[in-house]
C-alpha cells in the first residue's frame, strides 16, 4: 500500500515537472510587441500602434495643421533629431511632428497709384509688416477696404494671402516769417505748398521784396519751391521812403574822348520823387552839366551820370630870366616830359628846376592840375687847352678827349665841349713839356695810362665839384678817396707816405717817377696792382704795411735801384727775409730787389716755388743756388738779369718754365755748390 502510495506520488510529481517544462517552452516562443506613439504637435491626430521586436514601423499618413507645412517625424519634442523609418523596433517610444510655418503674401495699396508686396508669416499680424513712407504723409493705419471703412485692428491674425489699402494724413509745417527785427508771424501750410502759397505779410510805408533763408538776405527763396519742412524765413523791405539810386561820376580819358568812371555814390529817395545829382569838385576836372536829374523808381534802376572834362594847363620854360619856350593845351594828367634838348652856345644845360634858385629839380611825368614854371640851369663852359680833340661819347650825351697834340706847360681839360659835358679822358698825353694838369669838374673816367709819358708832369689838380676824382698835393684819387690813381712822372719828393684811407695802388699809378727813392705803405692799404711801381728807376726802400694781402707779380718791374722791401711783421700774408719778398709761408720767392746788396744768393730749402719776375732787372746779383725742394720756377722769372744759377740734385727742377730765363745763363748741376774752389766769379751770358 505504501509502495503503491509511493509510486502514484512519484508518478504525480513526474507529470507535474513534465507539464512544467513543456509550459517553459511554450513561454519562449511568444512574439514581443512594442507601442509607438505619435505626438502631432497641434496636428491631426495619429492613432498608437504596435510593431513587432525586429521590425521597421510603417511612415504614417502626414498629419495636417492650418497654416504650417508638415516637416517631418523626430526622436525629441525640440525636433532636431529626424527619425529614421529603416531602424528596428527595439522598444516603445514616441514621435514627434516638426511643422513649418505657411507664408503669406500681402498686397498693401499705398494709394490709387503705388502698391507693395510684403510676405508674413501665418498668423502674424500688421506689427509685422514694414511701416509704409510716404514724402510729406503721416501714416494712420491699414483698412481692409478701398474706401477705408474696415481698419484692421492691431491684433488681427493673418491667416491667408490678402489685400490691404494705407490711410494718410497729409503733413503740416510751421512756417515762422520774421517780418523785422521785434515782430515775428507763424503760419501753416500743408506739403505740396510752395512759397508763393504763403500769404504775403504787410509792412507800413514799406513794399514786399521777397523772402530769404538768412536774415543777411544772401539766400533767396525760389517762390515755386516746395515746402518739406520746418522753416525760419526773414522778410525784405523796401522802405518807400529810403529807395536806392546811383550817382556815376566820369571823367574823360587822355587817350580817347570816352569816359572812365571816377566814383559810384548809392543815395536814398522816396518813391516816384524826382532827384538832382550833386555836383563834386575833382582836382583838374570840371563839370560838363550841373543839371543831371531823374525820377526814383521802385526796383531802384535809376542811374544819374554826371561828365567832366579834363582842364587844361601850361608849361612855362624860364631860362636866364627870359621865357624860352611855352607849352599850353595840355590836359590834367596827360603824360609829359620836359624838353631836353637845350642848346645854347658856350653852355652846358644842367636840366630844369623848380625855382630859380635852382635847389630842387623839377620832375614832371604828368600834367599837374596848375600852370608850370620851370627854370633852365646852365653851366659856362671854361676855355680847354689847344691842341685837344674831341668826340662823342656812344650816348650821345657828352665828349671824350680822343688826342692831344699841343706843346702847352700847362693843360687844362675843360669841363664842357659844343654844348655838351666833357666826360673822360681816353688818349695818352705823350709831351715831355706838361708840368701842370688841370681836370674838370665832369670827367668821370680818365685812361689809367693816359699821363705815363709826361716825363716832367709835377702836378695834378681836379675842380671840387668833380664827382669821380679829386687830387691832394698834386697826386690823383678817385673821389671816394679809396684808391690812389697817379702819382705824377715829375714830382720830386724823395719819400712818399700813402695816406691811412687810401686802400688800392691802381695799375701805373707811380709808373716811371724817377724821383721817388722811399716808399711808405699805410696799414689800411689792401691792394697793389701790377706796374704800379714799374719803372721807379730811383726806388730803394719799400714799406708794406700789415693789411695787404694781394700784391701783383708785376708790380716793381725796372725798378734798377730797389735794394730792400720790408714788410710789417704782423702781416699775415706776406714777409721779408733781408729784403726779399716771399709770402708768409715762406715757400713761394716773390721778389728779389734789383740792387739788393747780396752778390751770392743762396735760396732757402723752405721755399718751393719761385715766381713770375722774382729776379727781374738784378744785375749786380751773381750768383744763386737753387735747391732740391725748388720744383716750380715760372715764366720769366729771371728776366733782364745776368748771373750763374747752380742746382742742387743735378738737374733743372720738373716745372722750370721754358721761358723762365729769356737770356743766355751758365747752369752747373752740382750735388753740393758748396764744394766749388774757388767759387765761380765770370758772369757767363748777359743782358742782349
Amino acid at each position: 500500500m505504501n509502495i503503491k502510495k509511493c509510486i502514484f506520488i512519484i508518478s504525480v510529481l513526474l507529470l507535474c515537472f513534465l507539464s512544467s517544462c513543456n509550459n517553459k517552452q511554450n513561454v519562449r516562443k511568444e512574439t514581443m510587441y512594442y507601442d509607438v506613439h505619435f505626438n502631432t504637435n497641434g496636428g491631426s491626430e495619429i492613432a498608437s500602434i504596435k510593431v513587432e521586436e525586429g521590425k521597421t514601423i510603417q511612415k504614417p499618413s502626414a498629419p495636417q495643421k492650418l497654416g504650417y507645412y508638415f516637416v517631418g517625424w523626430y526622436y525629441d519634442f525640440e525636433c532636431t533629431i529626424l527619425y529614421n523609418f529603416d531602424t528596428k523596433m527595439n522598444r516603445n517610444m514616441t514621435l514627434y511632428a516638426a511643422w513649418e510655418t505657411m507664408p503669406i503674401s500681402i498686397i498693401v495699396n499705398l494709394d490709387n497709384q503705388n502698391s507693395e508686396k510684403q510676405n508674413l508669416n501665418y498668423q502674424d499680424t500688421i506689427a509685422n509688416l514694414n511701416v509704409p513712407n510716404k514724402k510729406g504723409y503721416r501714416f494712420v493705419g491699414y483698412y481692409f477696404d478701398e474706401k477705408l471703412t474696415q481698419k484692421i485692428e492691431s491684433d488681427y491674425c493673418f491667416l491667408q494671402d490678402s489685400t490691404i489699402w494705407c490711410k494718410w494724413e497729409i503733413v503740416k509745417y510751421e512756417i515762422e516769417i520774421v517780418i523785422d527785427e521785434t515782430t515775428k508771424q507763424t503760419q501753416f501750410v500743408e506739403y505740396g505748398s510752395t512759397i508763393k502759397n504763403l500769404q504775403q505779410p504787410s509792412k507800413e510805408n514799406h513794399i514786399f521784396n521777397g523772402f530769404y533763408l538768412d536774415s543777411d538776405y544772401k539766400n533767396p527763396i525760389n517762390e515755386e519751391n516746395l515746402i518739406d519742412k520746418n522753416l525760419t524765413i526773414y522778410v525784405k523791405w523796401i522802405d518807400i521812403h529810403a529807395i536806392p539810386y546811383k550817382v556815376v561820376y566820369k571823367g574823360e580819358n587822355i587817350t580817347d574822348d570816352k569816359y572812365s568812371i571816377i566814383e559810384t555814390n548809392v543815395l536814398y529817395g522816396s518813391l516816384n520823387e524826382e532827384v538832382v545829382a550833386p555836383i563834386k569838385t575833382y582836382e583838374g576836372l570840371e563839370v560838363i552839366s550841373s543839371d543831371v536829374k531823374g525820377q526814383i523808381v521802385l526796383d531802384g534802376s535809376l542811374v544819374l551820370e554826371v561828365l567832366y572834362r579834363r582842364k587844361t594847363y601850361e608849361v612855362t620854360y624860364i631860362i636866364h630870366g627870359e621865357e624860352y619856350e611855352k607849352v599850353t593845351d595840355l590836359k590834367y594828367n596827360a603824360k609829359y616830359k620836359l624838353i631836353d634838348n637845350v642848346m645854347l652856345k658856350g653852355y652846358i644845360f644842367r636840366g630844369w628846376y623848380v625855382d630859380d634858385q635852382f635847389k630842387k629839380v623839377a620832375s614832371l611825368n604828368q600834367i599837374p592840375s596848375h600852370d608850370t614854371i620851370v627854370y633852365g640851369k646852365l653851366e659856362p663852359i671854361t676855355v680847354g687847352s689847344s691842341g685837344l680833340s674831341y668826340v662823342l661819347n656812344p650816348s650821345k650825351t657828352g665828349y671824350i678827349i680822343s688826342s692831344y697834340t699841343g706843346t702847352e706847360t700847362e693843360i687844362i681839360i675843360p669841363n664842357g665841349y659844343n654844348c655838351l659835358p666833357v666826360v673822360a679822358i681816353d688818349c695818352y698825353f705823350d709831351s715831355e713839356n706838361i708840368q701842370k694838369i688841370t681836370i674838370g669838374k665832369n670827367i668821370q673816367e680818365i685812361k689809367e695810362d693816359a699821363f705815363i709819358r709826361c716825363l716832367h708832369l709835377e702836378t695834378i689838380w681836379v675842380e671840387s665839384e668833380n664827382a669821380k676824382y679829386y687830387s691832394e698835393d698834386g697826386v690823383l684819387y678817385d673821389k671816394s678817396r679809396n684808391s690812389l690813381k697817379v702819382y705824377p712822372l715829375g714830382k720830386k719828393d724823395t719819400s712818399f707816405y700813402i695816406p691811412s684811407n687810401i686802400l688800392v695802388l691802381e695799375r701805373f699809378c707811380f709808373h716811371a717817377n724817377s724821383y721817388l727813392e722811399n716808399l711808405i705803405i699805410n696799414d689800411n692799404l689792401t691792394t697793389i696792382h701790377s706796374e704800379a711801381l714799374r719803372g721807379c728807376t730811383n726806388l730803394k726802400t719799400i714799406s708794406i704795411g700789415k693789411g695787404v694781402s694781394f700784391i701783383s707779380d708785376t708790380w716793381v718791374n725796372a725798378c734798377y735801384h730797389l735794394e730792400m722791401i720790408y714788410v710789417d711783421l704782423d702781416n699775415p700774408f706776406y714777409k721779408d727775409q733781408n729784403g726779399v719778398l716771399f709770402d708768409s709761408s715762406g715757400e713761394s720767392l716773390l721778389h728779389f730787389p734789383a740792387s739788393n746788396s747780396q752778390t751770392f744768393y743762396v735760396i732757402d730749402h723752405n721755399v718751393k716755388k719761385i715766381n713770375y719776375h722774382a729776379f727781374d732787372s738784378c744785375l749786380q746779383l751773381q750768383y744763386v743756388v737753387i735747391p732740391t725742394s725748388v720744383d716750380v720756377i715760372e715764366y720769366q722769372a729771371f728776366v733782364d738779369a745776368s748771373f750763374t744759377i747752380y742746382f742742387e740734385g743735378f738737374q733743372i727742377p720738373k716745372n722750370w718754365h721754358p721761358y723762365a730765363i729769356e737770356h743766355t745763363f751758365e747752369f752747373i748741376l752740382k750735388p753740393n755748390w758748396q764744394e766749388l774752389n774757388p767759387i765761380p766769379y765770370k758772369i757767363v751770358g748777359g743782358i742782349e
